[in-house]
């Protein structure tokens, strides 16, 4: 028989997305934040219930739209994400800040930020913040979307949090990246690599 007697646990993974819900990114369907949105459902539904997910909305002000937690309401969740609307202007620190608070803090075995913004931001010390993240094994994805998004200053989130920079001048590419990072983030734990098999028992 070919069955699985040590069912380890699956390391639990902690994914908080940081959403620019400002009101460049638009409300109607096809906007920016229509699309990301349904980026943000759809990394909702690849995960497990025992990971853990939080979504963060920001403009002005940020604050939790979904709580950081397990998925085992998953519909619910999904629900709340789809009720986002877009409000004032665009901060984006208070955001990476309450993210990366709440997942150092979290018993999640891998860590990730996924920061959707469109646009510049307020000032403070990203990179103290970022970088100091990364050493607490906290990495951020950075998706910089529209032609007039800051793209040096998101590369640069990226480069300091170790994950991956995306440039997107096309809005409906959003949840195709989100679903790629969402696999990335799941798969880390995953080792590929050649082996020598070993008589361990008779």
């Amino acid at each position: 028989h070919m069955d699985i007697e040590d069912k380890t646990p699956f390391p639990k993974l902690g994914m908080v997305i940081a959403l620019d819900k400002s009101g460049s990114m638009g409300g109607g369907a096809g906007s920016k934040l229509a699309m990301a949105k349904e980026a943000g459902i759809r990394s909702a539904e690849l995960l497990s219930a025992r990971d853990l997910l939080g979504v963060i909305g920001f403009d002005h002000a940020a604050s939790w739209v979904v709580p950081f937690r397990d998925l085992s309401q998953k519909q619910k969740v999904i629900d709340t994400i789809a009720s986002i609307r877009p409000g004032g202007g665009t901060d984006i620190y208070p955001a990476l800040e309450k993210g990366i608070h709440t997942l150092n803090h979290s018993d999640a075995a891998l860590k990730h930020v996924i920061l959707l913004s469109d646009g510049v931001t307020a000032g403070g010390n990203f990179e103290a913040l970022i970088r100091g993240a990364y050493h607490e094994d906290v990495t951020l994805t950075s998706i910089a979307v529209g032609d007039d998004a800051d793209r040096h200053t998101m590369a640069s989130y990226a480069e300091w949090g170790g994950g991956n920079y995306y440039l997107v001048t096309d809005p409906t590419a959003i949840p195709a990246i989100f679903t790629r990072e969402t696999l990335l983030a799941t798969r880390s734990f995953l080792v590929e690599e050649d082996f020598q098999p070993a008589l361990a028992a008779p």
